[in-house]
Formats: structure tokens, sequence, C-alpha cells
């Protein structure tokens, strides 16, 4: 009678906030001694502050069998704390569960309708897999029930049986679908739920549905099952297009009359997710009911996004998004409202108008977008030092955008590459912008895709590197200096084309301070300068090579270990030139970097084979076969692409912004010749050519058929089994001729390739054994080889591939076999007929 209540404990836990963990471990001690009572009024009562302690983290699984005991009084008081107990700590490894089966079976069955509310509670928290179906037609029957609280909880219920039993839904889903016709709206709004819930992993299953839905749709005034069904809707459209035009004039009525701003915006979103509005183009999106559709959805999404509050002007960024997959033309329109939100305060308005934006970019509006993206990072830049970190994050996006739309599709948008260039170099000049990895990617892109403007590119790459305004940027944690390692790459490669070799080659090796990433690329690029120039200057000029080796000579103690080997192989080439005659040097600078690099598919290597190469082999075998591939042709070639005009010039304004001058103007359209992405063949296609001959000089050989009829077969059968022995081993048989008893199916490929050899032999056998002699001679100095198999086994396929040592003598190798089927191993012997050769070859059989 001194016992504790439940209000007493949550007292005493607000009293005892300093020492917490000490009160509610001694209120833990007496609920242990207050559980283990037989009265269940206190048995209800420790239950009861358990179930507390529990929602604060405390762990309660010790008191699950007394539990069940509180579920089981008679008392709706103790089922009550019982149950809500149950459904809070019981989980679906708990031991005690399959001891309350038959207590919800009773209570479901109870005249008492609170006792089957709660039995539906718990279950539906605490379902397993054996509740599921072991109870779901206890379940099933309160869905007739006169209560209409009954019915709308046991319909819930249903949800989570489904789930855990599937095989429940065939069963209860007629019910279910009577319930749709209900004349009290709380059970239509459950079985409405439950049905969306459903679709939302299946909706085709749902589509006999579709009329009453639609009923239930345009006339009821719940705005929240409205929402449900339209939800419904838009992910059965894809599926049945017919009803994109039975839905378009209901969902137009509702977008306009409606007076929640949340219904609305669902119609909306439905109507854009739904495909409810037909692709520009086709013939459906000129009629008036879709065209007015499209109209109102954007003025109601415009509406949304001029709005105040921050929620709504996302969501109508959200729904434009979807829009524009379908309709870019119409939300290009908006591009102006669109644009505004990149000056507001959510990094998360500002990141969707970003997406749409790049959405909106095509061939004629590409040089407009741009602009505006430009001008708005020159004018959001609000300190040039410590930038907080969003601000960084912010204006990075969006260079990085402007990037991504220019390079679209292989650089579709693009009609002037000098501009692109421009771009790229002016983003590199950009403050609190980190973008300097893919400039470079791109500039490097560009210049080994298109011809026409290296020459611009180089001479721009140059301008890079002498003026070293970058170069101020290194004490900076947010700085672009990767940039410069494309630039050199790009002097490097198409050093033609480079004003003052000299002058850029006295600024490469003035590197003080840079990263050793990007001394890699200056090293390289200084050598590959260094050559053209060399090739093109008279000797009495070369004096200034002992010069640059001084120079080179300073960066082989630095600390970067590639950096000093780059530079070691430099300086040595470089000294090795020097000393040749004056032809000889030209000859040899001309040599280095004759071939042009060419852009290859990043799938390509997938598709090469990869090679079988023997470790046995010498080395200079692999090289005849390299040598033998390479005259098979290049993986090389150039594809010309026709590119894409501006029909329409855009007039662009001139906005005074620094270092923005050439890149606003509006640029000249030019044609491109782009170099697209190279597929590599595979080897096999290059050598088949090659094969053929070979084949049509082997000898084939017949095929012998034979024909068995079931009988045969059955009598054959129980023959060898009265052949067998009691261990289980096999008779030998005497083996006819193989003319008479076997019959096979012979298909082989022999592959010459100077003195290698490859077989491919597959057979199928009848008989139990057979003896085959094979003369296979090459062009090799070692004779002919003799091929016997021994095969003893049961009818099989057999596959197996070796590979013979050339410069052992042997009589006899053994065979590592895979044996497809069949119960007993064959034996292989194969032996040389001059065994005694000095050159053999490898060879795989």
């Amino acid at each position: 009678m001194f016992e504790k209540s439940a209000t007493d404990l949550i007292r005493g836990i607000r009293l005892n906030k300093k020492r917490q963990d000490e009160y509610v471990k001694q209120q833990l001690q007496e609920i242990q001694q207050e559980i283990l009572k037989s009265d269940l009024d206190i048995k209800a009562q420790a239950v009861q502050k358990l179930t507390i302690l529990h929602t604060m983290g405390y762990s309660m699984s010790w008191a699950d069998f007394h539990v069940v005991q509180v579920m089981a009084s008679p008392k709706f008081q103790h089922k009550r704390i019982g149950y809500y107990a149950a459904a809070l700590a019981f989980r679906q490894d708990t031991d005690v569960i399959m001891l309350v089966t038959n207590l919800i079976k009773k209570d479901l069955s109870s005249n008492n309708p609170k006792d089957a509310i709660l039995a539906m509670h718990c279950l539906a928290h605490i379902v397993t897999v054996g509740l599921a179906r072991d109870l779901h037609q206890d379940v099933m029957i309160r869905l007739n029930g006169s209560q209409p609280y009954i019915r709308k909880r046991a319909i819930v219920c249903m949800y989570k049986i489904f789930l855990k039993y599937p095989d429940a839904l065939r069963i209860a889903f007629p019910r279910l679908k009577e319930k749709l016709d209900e004349t009290e709206p709380t059970v239509v709004q459950s079985a409405v739920n439950v049905i969306c819930e459903l679709a939302r992993k299946n909706p085709k299953a749902y589509l006999p549905l579709a009329p009453q839905l639609f009923h239930l749709m345009t006339n009821s005034k719940n705005n929240w099952m409205i929402i449900k069904l339209v939800k419904l809707f838009a992910s059965m459209t894809p599926l049945e297009p017919r009803l994109s035009k039975k839905l378009a004039s209901p969902l137009l009525h509702l977008i306009q009359t409606t007076p929640a701003i949340s219904v609305m915006y669902e119609c909306v979103h439905s109507v854009i997710v739904g495909n409810m509005i037909p692709p520009e183009g086709s013939e459906e999106s000129e009629q008036p009911v879709f065209a007015e559709l499209l109209d109102i959805c954007l003025s109601k999404l415009s509406m949304l996004i001029q709005e105040n509050d921050q929620n709504l002007k996302y969501l109508g960024l959200v729904s434009l998004v979807e829009l524009l997959k379908t309709r870019p033309k119409a939300v290009q329109d908006h591009r102006d409202i669109v644009f505004k939100c990149l000056e507001d305060g959510d990094s998360t308005i500002r990141a969707r108008a970003l997406d749409i934006i790049y959405g909106m970019v095509d061939a004629s509006n590409i040089f407009g977008i741009v602009k505006h993206l430009l001008v708005h990072l020159a004018s959001s830049l609000t300190s040039d030092t410590n930038a907080p970190s969003e601000e960084i994050q912010d204006r990075t996006l969006v260079a990085r955008k402007i990037v991504q739309a220019c390079s679209k599709d292989t650089f579709v948008n693009i009609t002037n590459f000098e501009w692109y260039i421009t771009v790229l170099v002016d983003l590199g000049y950009c403050k609190n912008v980190v973008i300097g990895p893919l400039i470079r990617d791109q500039l490097i892109d560009v210049c080994s895709r298109v011809r026409e403007v290296r020459p611009f590119a180089v001479q721009a790459m140059c301008k890079l590197i002498v003026e070293r305004e970058l170069y101020k940027t290194l004490s900076k944690e947010n700085n672009q200096i990767d940039i410069l390692t494309g630039a050199a790459w790009i002097c490097g490669e198409y050093p033609q084309f480079i004003p003052d070799p000299q002058e850029l080659i006295n600024h490469l090796l003035d590197n003080a301070g840079l990263k050793p990433e990007i001394l890699y690329y200056f090293v390289s690029s200084m050598f590959k300068v260094y050559c053209h120039w060399a090739s093109t200057t008279p000797p009495s000029l070369m004096s200034t090579t002992l010069e640059w080796i001084t120079q080179l000579e300073r960066l082989l103690s630095h600390e970067d270990l590639e950096v000093q080997q780059r530079t070691f192989m430099t300086v040595q080439l470089i000294k090795s030139c020097v000393h040749l005659s004056e032809s000889d040097f030209l000859s040899v600078a001309k040599s280095f970097f004759e071939q042009e690099f060419l852009p290859v598919a990043p799938t390509s290597q997938k598709r090469v084979p990869q090679p079988q190469i023997d470790l046995a082999t010498p080395l200079r075998k692999i090289e005849k076969q390299a040598e033998k591939q390479d005259k098979l042709g290049g993986f090389f070639e150039e594809i010309p692409i026709q590119k894409l005009q501006l029909d329409v010039p855009l007039e662009v304004d001139p906005v005074d912004a620094p270092r923005l001058s050439s890149v606003l103007q509006r640029p000249e359209a030019k044609k491109y010749d782009i170099v697209r992405d190279v597929e590599l063949a595979p080897l096999e296609s290059e050598i088949k050519p090659e094969i053929e001959p070979v084949l049509d000089s082997i000898a084939k050989v017949p095929k012998v058929k034979k024909e068995k009829t079931k009988k045969e077969k059955k009598e054959k059968k129980q023959k060898k089994s009265k052949e067998k022995k009691a261990d289980g081993q096999q008779v030998e048989e005497k083996v006819d001729t193989i003319s008479e008893k076997v019959a096979e199916t012979v298909e082989w490929v022999l592959l010459l390739k100077e003195a290698d050899f490859e077989l491919l032999y597959q057979w199928r056998l009848v008989e139990s054994q057979i003896s085959i002699v094979l003369q296979l001679s090459t062009n090799a100095d070692f004779g002919n080889f003799d091929l016997q198999c021994v095969y003893a086994a049961h009818r099989g396929h057999l596959e197996w591939t070796m590979t013979i040592p050339a410069e052992v003598s042997f009589t006899c190798v053994p065979i590592q076999l895979t044996l497809t089927s069949g119960h007993q191993v064959p034996k292989i012997t194969l032996g040389a007929s001059h065994p005694t050769a000095t050159s053999s070859p490898s060879g795989h059989v």
C-alpha cells in the first residue's frame, strides 16, 4: 500500500535531475520487487512505471513475461497497461511473442469492443510473420463489425499484416475494395490510406480501382483524402495514358477553385510528375484542355516562387525542375523569376534555381545565361579574404554549373570555342571559387578535341604562365593554382603555336614555391617546348641550353621524389641531345613528341581483351607478338562532328565588370570539327582475317551421327547396372573400333601465330572409351606433336586447357582436366616425336 505510483515516479525524476541515474537505479530495484508480487494491481503499476523508464532509454526486456501476465488480466485497466507496454517494448525477436497469439485471438473475438481495439493496436506494432499468418482471419472478421471505429482500426491493422504476410492481401482485397463504398467517411479514409500505401510499391495492380477512386476524388470534401488520391493517380497515369484525358478537367477545376494551398500544390505537382501534360511537339499538346492546364500550372508555380514563405518558394522551384524535363521552352519564359532566386538568402533555394537555369541552357541562350551568371559572380563577392565557407560553396556551385552547362553532351551548345576558352580563363581569376581541377580538365579536353582553337588557347595559356597573377594566390587556402597544370600541358603539347618559346621556358623554370603536383607538369612541359625550340633554332643560340640545365639541376634536391625523377630524366635527355651533330640533334628532337594525343572513351579499356601471357615465355616472344599487333592497325581515329550554329543571334549588352568584357560580348558562331571519344576495337576482330586461310586448309573431320530410341537407352542402362560389382566399381568392358561403337561430334579451330598453336577440341561420347590420335605441325623447328587421348568414363562433356613448356624434353606430361559430367577421371598422355628440339614455343591445347 506504500508503493509509488507512476505520477510519483515522474515527480521524483523531475526533482532529481542532477542525480537522475542514481534515482532511476533505486526505483528499478523497487520495481523488481513489486513486479514479482501476485497482486495484479501492484504488478500492473510496476509495468506502467517500467514503460515510462523505457521511453527514457532504460531497458525493460527482463520483464517481458510479466508484461504478458498483465495483458492477460480480465480487468480492462490492467489489460490496457499491458498492451501499451508490449507495443512499446516488444521487438520482432522477443521470445515471449509466441505466448500472445492466443491472447490476442481471444481479445479480437471479445464482445467488449475496447478489448478488440487494444488487441489490434498492439498487433499492428508487434506483428511478425507468424502472428500475421495466425491472426489475419480474426482481424478480417472485424472488418464487418458494427461499430465504425472498429472497422477503421481493422483496416489499418490489416495493412501491417499485409507487409509481413502478403498472402493475406489476396484474401482480404475484395473486402478492402468494399470499404471504398462505405457511408462512414472515416472508414473510407482508412481504406484509401491503405490502398495508397500499397500502390506505392505496385501501382499497376490497383488500376481496376480507378473508377471508384475517381468518384471519391471528384465528390470528396476532405482535403487530406483528395491529396492522397491525386498522388495515387499521379503514379497510375504513366501506366495508363488514358487517365490523363480523364483527369485533366477535374484537376484543372481543383487547381482553380480550391482555397487550400496544399491541395493546389499537390494537384500541380501531380500533374507534372504524372506526365499529364504532353511533351512539346506532340499532337495532344495542342489540345485546349492541356494548353490551359499548362498555363494554370505555370501561373500557380510563379505565384508560389514569388511568395515570401520560403517553404512555398522551395516547393515551387522543385515542381518547376520537374516541368523542365517535358516543357523546357515554357519554363524559359519565367527565367527572370528564377534568376531573382539566385539572390535569396536560403542556400537550398539558390541551389534549386541553379538546377533550373542549368536545364534551360541550349545553343540559342547559352551566351545570355552564362553572362548573367558571370555578372552574378562578380557582384556577389563580399570580401577577397576571410570569406565564409557558405559563400565559397555557393560561388563554387555557380561556377561549376557554368562549366557543366557549356560542356554538356560534349560541347553540343558551344558554337564559339574561343569564347569558351575566355570564359574558363575568367573563371580561373574569380575569387572565392574553387574549381581549379575542373577548369584544367576542360581546357585540356577542348584543346585535344578542337584543332581550330589550339592557337588561341596556347596564347591564352602562355599569358596565364607569364603574367603570374595566379601565383599571388599560393598563400591562400582557396586558390585555383591547379589551372597552371592544364596551361603547362597545353603549351607543351602544342608548342608550335607559342609566340616566344624562350620566354616561356624561362618562366617555367622560375617555379619557386609551387606544389609538387604543378612541378610535374612544368618540368615535362619545359622539355617538350625545349625540343620544339631546339629543332627550329640555329646552333649559335644553343648556349642558353646550359643555363636552363643549371636551373633544372636545382630541382634535383627537391623534397618530392617524383620531381627529382622527372628532373633527372629531363636533364639527362637534354645533355645527350646536346652532344649530337646538328642533323642528328634536329631529327632526335623532332621524334620525341611527334604523335598527337587523342581523347579515348572511358569504356574503351573494358573492350580490350586481356592478354594471355605465359610467364615462362621469354620476353622477346611477347615483343614479337606486340609488333605483329601494331601491324594490324592503330586504335585511334578522328571522327569529324558537325556542330550546331545559332539560328537567332542573342543580343547581349556590355557589362562593366572586371575581366568580363571579352566574355560578355556576343561571340561569332563558327564551325568546328570536334574529335569524339575513340572506341577501341577488340583484338579478335583484327586477327580473324588471318585465321580464315588457316581454317580453310585444315581437313574437316566427318561427323557420325547415330540415333537411339528410348528403349535402346533403357536397355543399355540396365546392362551397365548388372555389370557393376558390389563395391560400385565399374567392370572393364571390351571396346570395339571407334568407327563401329563411337558416335562423336568434333569441332576444332587451329590458330597458327608464328610458332605457337592452339587447339579447341570438343566432343560427345556414347561408349565408355575412346582413343584419338591427332597430328599437329607448326612452322617451328621442333617437329610434330602426337596427342593421344584415352577417355574412360560415362558419357559426358570434357574440356581442358594446357600449356606445354617448350624448353622441357618430355615423353609424357600430365594434364589438369575439368570434368563436367561423368564419374571417372580421364587419362591423357602427350608425347613428342622430336624431344630434343632446342627452340620449341609454348602451346595451348
